[in-house]
């Protein structure tokens, strides 16, 4: 059954509000650096998470349990993902993370290539190297300005972008009867365990108890982390997808892009240097002819 007009285009609102929201993600992260370190960040975040979003999901524990080999599996890779990106934004800038992030299409596209042994079009055979090769331009010209971040980080931020590119590939083959939100907090589950364990390792009790002293921008920008980015994005991302065109979803990724550059630059003072300009434009033509130009042929057929 086709999605009715109202749903696509409710759909496509949806989407707009995830891509925004997704793209303030590293510019709240960085805020609340200010005064917190990073896994008691996360480790809120993912507390807040679990307290909002288990209880729709609450029927589902028993198959949690069922396929609890998948789900550390997918667990651990959805945790590599938070907690490198939280560490690794630290040391580069919003920006510089945003960009590297929109990689993922490619990595899925190539982990997927490896596993199926699908056939690539030319387009994408171009769209490949020109990802990785603004991705390699970034990453080495890294100085540790407001313009490109430090090596790094930049090198964290990276590794970080493949565990989510693992995640939402090896997820779609052990997901079983699990819909993506239950995987989301199946996988925020084994995050919960594993970054406190982390936490009172590397930071102590310290970073908690600091948080009631938090001043307002500092609990704005961790609620919005928690709230914003662990419970609001989650939702309209996941419903948009639903009823909504591919397409639609993969365009989020620009948009999460054009909103950090404009607030990285106008909330922490970033700013975009020429040879960053050009690794981040070789990545985005690199993702447009990886995934975006498929879509839009494939569209067009139906």
């Amino acid at each position: 059954m086709k999605n009715s007009p109202d749903n696509s285009g409710l759909a496509t609102v949806a989407l707009i509000g995830a891509g925004i929201l997704g793209g303030l993600a590293a510019i709240a992260s960085k805020i609340a650096l200010r005064e917190l370190p990073p896994l008691t960040i996360l480790f809120f975040r993912i507390t807040v998470m679990l307290l909002v979003l288990a209880p729709f999901k609450w029927r589902s524990f028993r198959r949690f349990f069922k396929q609890w080999k998948a789900m550390v599996i997918v667990g651990l890779l959805w945790t590599g993902n938070v907690a490198l990106f939280i560490i690794g934004i630290q040391y580069t800038t919003a920006i510089a993370s945003q960009v590297l992030y929109t990689t993922v299409p490619i990595l899925v596209l190539l982990e997927s290539r490896f596993l199926t042994n699908e056939k690539l079009s030319k387009a994408q055979l171009i769209g490949i190297p020109l990802g990785f090769l603004g991705a390699i331009l970034i990453i080495l010209r890294s100085t540790g300005d407001a313009g490109f971040g430090t090596a790094y980080g930049n090198t964290i931020i990276f590794i970080a972008t493949a565990c989510w590119s693992l995640y939402l590939t090896v997820s779609k083959r052990v997901s079983g009867n699990l819909s993506p939100l239950g995987l989301t907090i199946g996988s925020s589950f084994v995050a919960w365990i594993v970054v406190g364990i982390l936490m009172i390792v590397r930071e102590g009790y310290t970073g908690i108890l600091r948080i009631p002293a938090l001043s307002f921008t500092g609990w704005t920008a961790l609620l919005f982390i928690a709230l914003g980015i662990g419970v609001a994005m989650i939702f309209l991302y996941q419903w948009g997808l639903k009823y909504g065109s591919a397409i639609a979803a993969g365009s989020m990724n620009y948009l999460s892009t054009a909103v950090t550059a404009v607030a990285g630059v106008f909330l922490l003072g970033e700013y975009i240097t020429t040879p960053f300009l050009i690794g981040a434009s070789l990545i985005i033509v690199g993702v447009f002819l990886t995934s975006t130009l498929p879509l839009l042929r494939h569209s067009s057929r139906a």
